[in-house]
C-alpha cells in the first residue's frame, strides 16, 4: 500500500505569512482567534517566521519584512543555512497571499492540516497502547482517550461567533428553564438544573449531601429527564435503595429487611416499576473525569440524551495524586464537561477544615464558605450550596444556604429531612422561623464556665 502524504499546504502557509507581511496585525487576528501556534506550520522556516510574528504582535510592534527578519535573527533558530530568512520573507510576501482578506481562509486551512497531522500522531499512540497487552483494558482506553483529547484540544473552536449580535441571538434561544427541583425557592433563584451549568453542593460529614443528590435525581426522572451518577462513595445498590425509599416513601430498613405493610408493599412495587424504566445510569467505579466523560458520552448515546450528571463526590476524584491539585483539575474539567456536553453537572463536595470546625463550635453556618481542596471549586461553580444540619438538636431539619449564584441572588431555605427515607420537603416560612438554627441551639464549643 502506497504511503499517504503528510497533510500540509505549503501554499496556505506561504499565503498566510505573505498576507501578514503585507497587511500587518489585521492578517494576524484571524489566526490568533483560531489559537494558531508555530507548531501548526509544517515548514520549519514558516514555524520560525510565525514565532517572530506572534512576538511582535503580542508586544504591539510593527510587523513587516525588516522587523520579522530581525526577530528571527534574535531567536537564532533559522533551520536553512542555504536559504536566508530575508530571501524567504521576500518570496512569501511577493506570492499569491498578500491580502488580509484571504488570511481567515489561509489560517483555517493551515490549522486544519495541523489537526489532521496531530490525529495521525494520536492514532499511532493509540495503536501502541492497544498492542501493549501488559496494560489492563480500562487503563488502555483511558490513555487512548487522553491521546485523542490532545488532538481535539488543538482543533479550532466550533465557530461560535464572539460578536454581541450573535451572542444575543443565542441567548434568546436559551431562555427555557432547566429541570425543576422539588424546592420552589431553589427553582426561583436557579431556574432549575440548567444545561451548561455547574452546581456544587457542600456540607459537613454526614450532613446529608448524598440524600440531596438522590432527591435531585428523583426530580430529574420525574420531569422526564435523563441522568448519570458517578458515585465514588456508595455502591450502585446503596444508591438504588435510597432512590426506591424516596420514591415509595417506604423506610430503607423495611426495604432491606422486610416487614412492609400492604400499602408500603404496593408503593414499593410502583417505585420499582418507575426506576426500572428510568433513563438513568448509575456508576460506582468512576474515579476521574476522563472516565466520567467517557461514560457520559456512552449514556447519552444509549438514552438518546443526557440532562444531568451527578458526581458524588469531588474529593474522591483522582487525577494527579495530589489532593489540592486534583480538586482544582477535577472542577475545571467538570465545568468544561457541562459546556461541552450541554448538561447540568451537580457535584458534591466536602467543606474546608476551618469551616467544619466553625460549624462544630457554633452549630451554624458562618459568614463565609469554603470547599475542601481548592478555591477553584468556588470560582468554577455557577451555583454553590452549603448544607447545614444540626444532628444533635434538630436532625430532621436541613438548611440550604445558597452562597453563590452566578445568575441570580443568594438566599437560604429549610427542608424537613425524612430520616427514614431520605426525602426532603421544603418548609413553609412559618416552619422555617420556628426551626431557625441560630435560635435555642446548644453551643458545642467551650462555655465561659469552663
Amino acid at each position: 500500500m502506497e504511503a499517504q502524504p503528510v497533510p500540509h499546504s505549503p501554499e496556505a502557509e506561504a499565503g498566510l505569512l505573505g498576507a501578514v507581511l503585507v497587511s500587518g496585525p489585521d492578517a494576524v487576528d484571524p489566526a490568533v482567534e483560531l489559537g494558531m501556534v508555530a507548531e501548526d506550520f509544517y515548514d520549519r522556516k514558516a514555524q520560525c517566521v510565525w514565532s517572530a510574528i506572534v512576538y511582535l504582535y503580542d508586544n504591539r510592534k510593527p510587523i513587516d519584512i525588516i522587523t520579522v527578519a530581525e526577530r528571527v535573527d534574535d531567536e537564532n533558530k533559522w533551520p536553512d543555512m542555504n536559504y536566508g530568512v530575508r530571501s524567504y520573507l521576500s518570496s512569501v510576501s511577493s506570492g499569491a497571499g498578500g491580502s488580509s482578506l484571504n488570511a481567515p481562509y489561509y489560517s483555517r486551512l493551515v490549522k486544519d492540516k495541523s489537526v489532521r497531522r496531530n490525529l495521525i500522531s494520536s492514532a499511532g499512540q493509540i495503536a501502541q497502547i492497544a498492542y501493549d497487552e501488559s496494560t489492563d483494558i480500562e487503563t488502555a482506553i483511558d490513555r487512548s482517550e487522553k491521546a485523542l483529547k490532545n488532538s481535539k484540544d488543538k482543533a479550532p473552536s466550533s465557530g461560535r461567533v464572539p460578536v454581541p449580535d450573535d451572542i444575543i441571538a443565542r441567548l434568546e434561544g436559551l431562555k427555557s428553564s432547566g429541570i425543576q427541583t422539588r424546592w420552589s425557592y431553589l427553582n426561583k433563584l436557579s431556574t432549575g438544573m440548567t444545561r451548561g451549568h455547574l452546581w456544587v453542593i457542600g456540607g459537613f460529614t454526614s450532613t446529608g449531601k448524598s440524600a440531596v443528590l438522590a432527591n435531585l435525581l428523583d426530580d430529574t426522572v420525574r420531569a422526564g429527564g435523563s441522568a448519570m451518577v458517578a458515585s465514588t462513595e456508595m455502591s450502585q445498590e446503596q444508591y438504588m435503595l435510597r432512590l426506591l425509599s424516596i420514591t415509595s416513601g417506604v423506610p430503607q430498613r423495611n426495604i432491606r429487611h422486610g416487614g412492609m405493610t400492604l400499602d408500603q408493599s404496593a408503593a414499593y412495587t410502583t417505585a420499582k416499576t418507575f426506576w426500572k424504566t428510568a433513563k438513568v445510569r448509575i456508576h460506582d467505579d468512576l474515579y476521574n473525569v476522563t472516565r466520567i466523560r467517557r461514560m457520559a458520552r456512552r449514556a447519552k448515546e444509549q438514552l438518546g440524551d443526557l440532562d444531568v450528571i451527578f458526581v458524588d463526590f469531588l474529593q474522591n476524584l483522582n487525577e494527579t495524586g495530589d489532593e489540592v491539585k486534583d480538586a482544582r483539575v477535577s472542577i475545571i474539567e467538570l465545568q468544561k464537561l457541562a459546556k461541552d456536553m450541554n448538561v447540568c453537572v451537580v457535584a458534591l463536595s466536602q467543606i474546608s477544615n476551618a469551616q467544619a470546625m466553625q460549624q462544630q463550635e457554633t452549630g451554624a453556618m458562618g459568614s463565609y464558605y469554603s470547599f475542601k481542596g481548592s478555591g477553584a471549586i468556588s470560582h468554577a461553580a455557577d451555583l454553590a450550596i452549603m448544607l447545614d444540619r444540626d444532628r444533635v438538636n434538630a436532625p430532621a431539619v436541613m438548611w440550604f444556604n445558597i452562597v453563590k449564584n452566578r445568575h441570580d441572588s443568594i438566599g437560604r431555605f429549610a427542608c424537613k429531612f425524612e430520616l427514614e427515607t431520605g426525602g426532603l420537603v421544603q418548609m413553609t416560612m412559618e416552619e422555617q422561623d420556628m426551626a431557625d438554627p441560630n435560635s435555642g441551639r446548644k453551643r458545642r464549643g467551650k462555655s465561659n464556665d469552663d
